[in-house]
């Protein structure tokens, strides 16, 4: 388990400096593969995901992020 203020602490500090997205306990891939697509829609490109439990096949993550991988 990651504690998040190790990441948040240097994270926060630039935060107006580095666009972010940190995903928290996310339940389906097709979620996680939506937010991944909005973010590089939006020139996001660090995507910081916390607390994960489920075991996600990238083919899924991948096919409802399929722009983002292109």
């Amino acid at each position: 388990m990651i504690d998040i203020s190790t990441i948040l602490s240097p994270l926060l500090q630039l935060w107006y400096l580095l666009p972010i997205v940190i995903i928290d306990n996310i339940k389906t891939p097709e979620n996680l593969g939506s937010i991944i697509r909005l973010a590089g829609n939006l020139g996001i490109d660090n995507i910081y995901v916390l607390n994960q439990k489920n075991n996600f096949r990238n083919s899924k993550i991948k096919a409802t992020a399929s722009t983002a991988f292109a």
